[in-house]
């Protein structure tokens, strides 16, 4: 840490480094906005990244950490967490970001989830498939997963996996939500 910022602007991957601060960052900032000064020191910030290391190359690491905030603005004061190299158990590069708060007592019963948002550096990481499409298609038309694989001569996982996927590339958490992004995209 002792070089700073220009530092961590040299090893952090840029493209990832450019979802942080235009993504990650600002989804972070809204969530601490909507929670109280209380809850902050629940919540729990995690992400991963891309890092050179000391040979060079690069490697998936993972990021897990809190914010200390001011009770005045509940706006970061501090960052502190842990950094894990994870690239044994991820080799591709799409970015994921969530958000837990974790409450205290009944064994873990109380976690939950308050985001989870994909990233992808590489632009045709996140376009979206002919297959895919076609899918959505027939989502929009009102089509079951079994009437849609039956369209498609596919079965009903792959029909599941492929839905995963686009609803992960587009940040959409349900069929209502992706209906509206496909519409307003253009892509129905």
């Amino acid at each position: 840490m002792s070089g700073g910022l220009d530092f961590i602007i040299e090893i952090v991957n840029k493209d990832d480094f450019k979802i942080y601060n235009d993504n990650i960052f600002k989804d972070s900032l809204g969530v601490l906005k909507t929670t109280t000064h209380g809850e902050h020191a629940m919540l729990t910030f995690s992400h991963n990244f891309r890092l050179k290391s000391k040979e060079g190359h690069y490697v998936s690491t993972l990021q897990r950490g809190s914010y200390i905030t001011s009770p005045d603005t509940g706006m970061p004061l501090f960052s502190y967490g842990t950094f894990q190299d994870i690239t044994a158990y991820k080799n591709n590069t799409t970015i994921i970001h969530s958000i837990d708060v974790h409450m205290p007592g009944n064994g873990g019963a109380g976690n939950r989830n308050l985001l989870t948002n994909y990233y992808f550096p590489n632009s045709e990481d996140r376009e979206l498939s002919k297959r895919e499409k076609e899918i959505l298609c027939w989502i929009a038309e009102g089509l079951s997963i079994k009437q849609a694989a039956d369209k498609l001569h596919i079965t009903e996982s792959t029909v599941t996996n492929h839905r995963r996927n686009i609803m992960r590339k587009t940040n959409t958490k349900n069929i209502a939500q992706l209906i509206a992004y496909a519409v307003r995209h253009g892509i129905i």
